[in-house]
């Protein structure tokens, strides 16, 4: 056999291995676990602005600690959810931090979004399969049905490939069409290291590593408008600096 055939017909059964169920199914799984793994060893300090409260755990919580009851038990069930928007980089944490309240996440539809939705179910999330460009109408429309029941909502401003820090619409499309607020989000932790060659120099702490997670004021639907994507952006990278000042990064 040609080595140019060989070479193709190799390249062509990793890739078959790569997207088989078993295979997406193990990374996840040992995903889920080193998440948890270090998730259990973080020290974290929780900020909420007054008007957030309860949309978070309580100030002192932990990423690893028992669950809230549920995402809001002072709202009325016929109230609107709300969006919590946060960066991509900064996923990492907060996955662990607001575990198993439902909350419905849009995660792309390639390869990594189908690892990062069994991920997500294993801590106890929702999610609708969407992109900005494959299904995106589709994953709005289901996110803004989840919205209007009563659902809390969560979006990366820049996912699911950037360019970093530069919001898509997504989150403010979903929150004027459902009429919920979007919770801005800031995440960090130090130490911590950068994933190299990442668009969105995708953060993970390491073990022990001391943890921030800022919770901003909730921005009704009828100020999005005004407020614009660059105002939105300005916001959530105000919370991200604020938990990078408070865990030393």
């Amino acid at each position: 056999m040609a080595p140019g055939r060989k070479r193709s017909r190799i390249r062509r059964l990793r890739k078959r291995i790569s997207r088989s169920r078993w295979f997406i199914a193990v990374l996840s799984g040992a995903a889920a676990l080193v998440m948890s793994a270090v998730a259990a060893t973080l020290r974290i300090d929780w900020t909420q602005h007054a008007a957030a409260l309860g949309s978070a755990e309580p100030s002192g919580g932990a990423p690893g600690g028992d669950a809230p009851s549920g995402p809001d038990s002072a709202r009325d069930a016929r109230d609107p959810g709300k969006i919590y928007a946060f960066w991509h980089g900064r996923l990492f944490l907060l996955v662990p931090a607001f575990r198993d309240r439902g909350i419905v996440i849009i995660t792309s539809t390639s390869f990594a979004g189908e690892v990062l939705t069994r991920v997500l179910e294993r801590f106890g999330y929702a999610t609708v399969r969407g992109s900005s460009g494959r299904r995106g109408t589709a994953a709005l429309i289901a996110m803004k049905s989840a919205l209007e029941a009563g659902a809390d909502g969560g979006v990366a401003l820049d996912g699911p490939s950037g360019p970093e820090r530069r919001s898509k619409g997504g989150a403010v499309a979903a929150a004027q069409s459902s009429g919920c607020s979007i919770v801005p989000i800031g995440v960090s932790a130090s130490p911590a290291w950068t994933v190299p060659q990442t668009w969105d120099r995708f953060m993970m702490p390491l073990l022990f590593a001391r943890c921030a997670v800022v919770v901003g004021r909730p921005i009704p639907s009828t100020e999005l408008e005004r407020l614009g994507l660059e105002g939105l952006d300005a916001i959530v990278n105000e919370m991200t600096s604020e938990a990078d000042r408070r865990a030393g990064w």
